[in-house]
């Protein structure tokens, strides 16, 4: 099978994509509070959730649940005005990032009915989202292992993040100190995507990374062999819990000084032997400063949950 390299954002001149992002739930409105883009709160009319400082799109319960109870292959031939109304919220967006926590009932029933909103607008569908702790409770495990699924048919991307990956991180802070690093994690990628994709990329994305499970791992290095550092740091995220040589795609971002060819060739010389059989597109992203330290944002494919 080997290996297929994808270069992105080569035409510096193109476009910038609009980006919109939606925050779903408790967890999907924390991250909303830190995000830049053009942003929309959803909830149900039984959640009583509500923060005044964001837009707010409130969809009636029973439409969700009516809605999230249609398998994803059959979502896509039903017209309701629940659907529309999150099409309408996107407002002509050409990238829809979808922030919440799998596990409680808005989070799990909205996110894969939003995030199929947001492909049937044409929109690059990129989910962020949470799953519980092991120790939590049946009932809310139950619920994000139905919805995981769902949700990544309904997405181009679904990034996960196990909440036992973040006591790994951050073990002895306190759990709302630690949920502040997990919003974290949830939004630098979305932000790091954001500095490099331009409009001649969606076509690339949509078809080379449809309904994929990803993981996240970020890393920095500094000095001369700074992105060298970089991937390393990155690979031993806590949540590449999984046989990397199964790995199917890839997706990175690389910003250190003077980024070209030859820092990706540099990245790739640790990275490649590690997924021999990935499809690899990426962003290379120059700084000017040469003090800055060089980073690497690494989403992989992994096995569906």
């Amino acid at each position: 099978m080997g290996q297929e390299i994808i270069p992105l954002g080569a035409n510096n001149a193109s476009s910038k994509p609009q980006i919109t992002a939606l925050g779903i739930g408790g967890a999907g409105h924390n991250v909303l509070r830190e995000c830049p883009f053009s942003k929309v709160a959803l909830k149900t009319s039984r959640d009583a959730v509500s923060d005044p400082s964001l837009p707010l799109l409130t969809l009636e319960n029973d439409d969700v649940q009516y809605l999230s109870s249609i398998s994803p292959e059959l979502v896509g031939s039903v017209e309701h005005k629940s659907m529309r109304k999150i099409g309408d919220a996107l407002n002509g967006a050409d990238v829809a990032t979808i922030f919440a926590g799998l596990g409680g009932e808005c989070g799990s029933r909205l996110s894969p009915m939003a995030a199929f909103s947001c492909k049937k607008a044409s929109c690059l569908s990129i989910a962020s989202v949470t799953m519980p702790f092991s120790l939590e409770g049946a009932a809310r495990k139950s619920l994000s292992s139905e919805a995981l699924p769902k949700l990544v048919k309904s997405s181009h991307i679904t990034i996960s993040y196990p909440n036992d990956g973040l006591m790994k991180i951050a073990p002895d802070l306190p759990l709302n100190s630690a949920f502040n690093v997990m919003n974290f994690f949830m939004i630098k990628p979305i932000l790091d995507i954001s500095r490099a994709i331009v409009e001649e990329d969606l076509p690339k994305l949509k078809s080379n990374i449809n309904k994929t499970q990803m993981r996240v791992g970020i890393g920095r290095g500094s000095g001369v062999w700074g992105e060298e550092g970089a991937i390393q740091d990155a690979l031993t995220s806590p949540w590449f819990d999984f046989d990397l040589s199964s790995v199917e795609t890839a997706l990175m971002v690389i910003s250190a000084p003077n980024a070209d060819e030859y820092t990706f060739k540099a990245v790739m010389k640790h990275l490649g032997p590690r997924i021999p059989n990935a499809t690899v597109l990426y962003w290379t992203i120059p700084n000017v400063d040469e003090k800055l330290d060089s980073e690497v944002t690494l989403l992989l494919s992994c096995p569906q949950s």
